[in-house]
């Protein structure tokens, strides 16, 4: 693939990861990690209750991947699902010779992109043939194995596997996520507001292959090195936590930190994209805590203030979104979380500077832009035109790749010293 290639691929992640970040809703780790799966060519599983939009999840990320014949096959398992609807009927001329040979058309072996709805719930031998399908991409079929082309297969559950059987099924996913419903008032206002319409930014086939061939590129070149200890490292921490990391886990969370790396925009890897195995380490639900805090700590801690500051100021932002700005003590109340916003700001954008990478850059340029739209809404606010739009803010821009540099970007002049009004 050519360098115009990747280029416009780059762009074209940049458009689906800002489109989908309009979709759902305090989903921005969702959607990398998702992304992140699908450019490294690993399943993924969605762990959550009913209602917290995994399918969602699931359904928006496979509408943004090229389009073709038999490219993708969703189906909701139970546990009276039989191979036939997943894996095809057998040929009558087949049988007709004492073979088990599979009309595959149409069905998961011949699929890029599969999700399985309640994925654990699948009797024995759907089980096992999904292991052979997700770790070796064969499906064997008659008397022999064929290749087939999955490249990634989402999982959804509303609990954790049973049984050996369901539990092998488990290790298969390298990405694990939790979901939770949503935790803010904004959010679950914004429910009623949600955008729809058709899918704006989709990948060409072109485009996905030159950032998943990208992906490959970095899990070999030298810059891999640096992350070889603290990976090692991280393993033996698990360990002693009684939380078990295979060596295979360990060596694809290589391929799970390239992938990071280019969901991010940075250049190249780095002891930052480390952060990833927050969602590629853990075995259950508990140990998230306990493998979130190992990861924070292999990391450069510039990059864990980074990312602790985006979360602190969207937590502002949820706060300023709930408030009435035509009364009186909530316009106070606003201009109290715009100034603690503005020195969030002022904190993100020198740890970017400090750490200088294109991804750093772009939470610097989400945090400017968070701040932006808050200071936007209280002069709306004080000139009696509050529009509804400022005062719950949409995802924040972020800049294509072709203008991101090594250093933070200057922020969005802002206007200090406004005095409060006593009325509105």
């Amino acid at each position: 693939m050519g360098h115009d290639t990747l280029a416009a691929a780059q762009q074209k992640l940049e458009r689906v990861r800002d489109e989908l970040n309009t979709l759902v809703l305090e989903g921005e780790d969702r959607i990398d990690v998702m992304l992140a799966a699908l450019l490294a060519r690993q399943h993924v599983v969605l762990l959550g209750p009913p209602g917290v939009a995994k399918s969602m999840l699931a359904r928006l990320a496979a509408a943004r991947l090229p389009t073709g014949a038999n490219s993708y096959f969703e189906w909701l398992m139970t546990r009276f699902s039989t191979p036939d609807e997943l894996f095809g009927t057998p040929k009558m001329s087949a049988l007709q010779q004492d073979r088990l040979e599979r009309n595959t058309d149409g069905k998961l072996p011949t699929a890029s992109i599969v999700f399985l709805d309640e994925v654990f719930k699948g009797s024995g031998i759907i089980l096992n043939t999904l292991l052979s399908a997700m770790q070796d991409r064969v499906f064997h079929n008659g008397s022999g194995a064929q290749k087939i082309p999955l490249q990634t297969l989402i999982g959804a559950s509303n609990e954790m596997p049973a049984d050996d059987e369901s539990g092998a099924l488990w290790d298969r996913f390298l990405f694990r996520m939790d979901l939770r419903p949503l935790q803010t008032d904004a959010a679950r206002e914004a429910l009623f507001s949600l955008p729809g319409g058709q899918v704006q930014h989709a990948f060409t086939a072109d485009e996905l292959a030159a950032l998943q061939h990208e992906v490959d590129r970095r899990v070999r070149s030298d810059d891999r090195r640096a992350l070889i200890t603290p990976l090692l490292t991280l393993q033996t921490q698990c360990r002693d936590a009684d939380i078990e990391v295979s060596d295979r886990r360990i060596r694809q969370a290589m391929r799970a930190c390239a992938a990071w790396s280019v969901v991010m925009g940075d250049d190249a890897l780095h002891p930052g994209t480390l952060d990833v195995l927050k969602w590629v380490l853990w075995n259950t639900p508990d140990q998230q805590a306990a493998v979130s805090s190992m990861v924070e700590k292999a990391i450069d801690t510039r990059w864990v203030d980074l990312r602790r500051t985006r979360t602190d100021l969207a937590r502002q932002v949820a706060d300023f979104g709930a408030l009435n700005l035509s009364a009186q003590a909530g316009f106070d109340r606003a201009v109290t979380l715009f100034e603690t916003a503005e020195r969030l700001q002022d904190a993100a954008q020198r740890h970017a500077n400090e750490l200088g990478t294109p991804s750093a850059a772009k939470i610097a340029a989400a945090v400017a832009g968070m701040v932006q739209r808050m200071d936007d809404a209280l002069v709306a606010a004080r000139a009696g035109t509050t529009p509804p739009s400022a005062v719950a803010p949409a995802p924040a821009p972020v800049a294509e790749p072709e203008t991101i540099t090594t250093e933070a970007p200057t922020p969005a002049p802002r206007r200090r010293g406004r005095p409060v009004p006593t009325s509105l």
